[in-house]
């Protein structure tokens, strides 16, 4: 069911749900909200208040230069997917590329040979559903799934709760999420570059390079690109669904592995975003993705030690959204939009380093809740 560009779903839609599957969307669906993952017993995880559940981090690319050269960040989940489809160890990969039929549409696919695995290759910054191709996998077999942090965090609760009407997901893996733009953002961007909409083939959001290129290629073959800093920072990310805005999970809590631009820092200790080759930073959240990693480390992908207190400089936006979504939903609550429930975050330990911009959040929240009603009622 395709949700708004607010990123709810609306009322008629939510009326034309049976009583079924009512209970299985308040249920499963991270939209109406979910719990912090916690390490796992008796593992070497800890919980970090701010980053989730860690076995260990490290900085990573894929050992194949075109693996590493078309992925977004170093190609690194792309690489693991390969490997483990190579070594036998899962029968199928589920993810989500850019649709075959429609330029701006992605698609659910599943993936068998591991040479087919570039086809996962590359963000997609505008609503996808990664896992509806899950149900054409057969529950005996074994698979790896790549999803965003919400997609995860559903699968997994899913899973946990009836594992029988599922393929056997023997790992789960994710990557950092600023949040996805609607429709609207992608179509901003082309027609930014004037491209006539009708005459796109293919969309690409980044890779080819580091961080690479929006890129838009029309059916005649002809290219029109515009730089990351420009694409995702000065438009995409205007258009963002509003629950994206008061996400407690950006980093993949849920996940085995996950993995987020590495950034270079300047003297100032923010990202930089100069052309360089690809490089994760991948944390191990359980003690099986630490394993694959340290097994597919030198055969699929390089790694070095790295420390997480880098995040902090080279993700500085994931921590300001930890930090001030909980007041962010404040505002977006008190005028008169239904916030999902997050259990087991730290959602108010922030405030006092900056209570300021935390009452800002909530008043921001609270305008554009009540713009966006007063729209509805006028639509």
């Amino acid at each position: 069911m395709k949700k708004d560009e607010t990123g709810f779903l609306s009322p008629s839609q939510l009326a034309a749900l049976s009583s079924a599957e009512s209970e299985l969307f308040v249920k499963f669906c991270p939209g109406t909200g979910y719990r912090q993952s916690q390490p796992e017993p008796g593992s070497r995880a800890v919980l970090d208040p701010m980053w989730g559940p860690i076995v260990a981090t490290r900085d990573g690319w894929a050992l194949d230069e075109s693996i590493r050269h078309h992925g977004s960040s170093g190609g690194t989940l792309t690489a693991l997917a390969a490997f483990l489809l190579a070594a036998g160890k899962v029968d199928a990969v589920v993810g989500v590329t850019g649709s075959s039929s429609d330029a701006f549409g992605n698609d659910s696919v599943v993936i068998r040979d591991s040479a087919d695995v570039g086809l996962l290759s590359g963000s997609r910054y505008s609503p996808a559903d990664p896992f509806t191709s899950i149900r054409d996998v057969a529950t005996t077999d074994r698979v790896a799934v790549i999803g965003k942090p919400c997609d995860i965090a559903a699968l997994r609760s899913l899973r946990d709760a009836d594992a029988s009407k599922l393929p056997k997901i023997e790992y789960f893996l994710s990557f950092f999420c600023a949040g996805t733009p609607g429709w609207r953002g992608t179509e901003s961007v082309i027609d930014e570059l004037k491209v006539p909409r009708v005459e796109i083939r293919t969309i690409r959001y980044r890779g080819d390079g580091w961080p690479g290129y929006f890129t838009a290629t029309a059916n005649n073959g002809a290219t029109a690109r515009m730089t990351y800093e420009d694409s995702w920072g000065k438009t995409l990310n205007r258009h963002l669904h509003t629950r994206c805005k008061v996400c407690q999970d950006g980093m993949g809590v849920h996940a085995d592995i996950v993995a987020a631009d590495s950034w270079d820092s300047d003297e100032r200790g923010y990202p930089v975003f100069d052309d360089g080759e690809g490089r994760s930073f991948l944390i191990s959240r359980t003690s099986r993705g630490e394993k694959l990693l340290r097994e597919a480390d030198g055969r699929a992908i390089s790694t070095l030690a790295t420390q997480l207190g880098r995040l902090r400089a080279i993700q500085p936006s994931q921590e300001k959204r930890k930090k001030f979504a909980a007041y962010r939903a404040i505002g977006f609550a008190l005028g008169g939009r239904s916030m999902p429930r997050f259990r087991g975050f730290s959602r108010f330990r922030w405030i006092a380093t900056a209570p300021r911009e935390a009452l800002a959040q909530a008043l921001g929240s609270f305008r554009r809740a009540r713009a966006d009603r007063h729209s509805e009622k006028l639509r």
